[in-house]
């Protein structure tokens, strides 16, 4: 997958409509993967406690037709972008979708980030600031992320 292309990075999180078991989650994940190497699009996933958080990254009118499906999928609802940018980097290079099980406490703990996500996984509460404390977490392994 090209790395010096003019890319976007999109990054949201969004409620279930109804909670998932992980098993669930890791159909939609394989599912998505064989749809994102089509069209050219990496990223990441995390699911806890009813809320989605995901990063998509490729050409700025894949990603954004991409998103336009995930708005229409009725498995989601209260979808936030929480910061869209272009870039000329993939931060999950190679990977169709990887995916986290780190839980909302894992997330909680680490430095920088506020409650939002053990205080009833408050949206609203979510800022670019906390989702790039995140990322950058998962770019140095702090946190556990399966790739694929």
């Amino acid at each position: 997958m090209p790395q010096t292309a003019n890319l976007l990075r999109l990054v949201y999180a969004s409620r279930a409509t109804q909670e998932m078991s992980f098993t669930r989650v890791l159909t939609i994940i394989a599912k998505s993967r064989s749809a994102n190497k089509v069209r050219d699009v990496t990223g990441m996933l995390l699911y806890d406690g009813g809320i989605f958080l995901q990063v998509l990254e490729g050409a700025p009118e894949s990603v954004r037709g991409l998103y336009a499906a995930i708005e229409r999928d009725p498995r989601h609802h209260s979808l936030k972008v929480l910061f869209e940018e272009p870039t000329k980097t993939r931060l999950f290079s190679g990977w169709s979708m990887g995916h986290s099980g780190a839980t909302a406490k894992d997330i909680a703990g680490l430095p920088g980030m506020s409650d939002a996500f053990l205080d009833g996984h408050d949206l609203d509460r979510l800022g670019e600031t906390q989702v790039r404390t995140l990322l950058e977490a998962f770019r140095k392994g702090a946190l556990d992320l399966q790739s694929a």
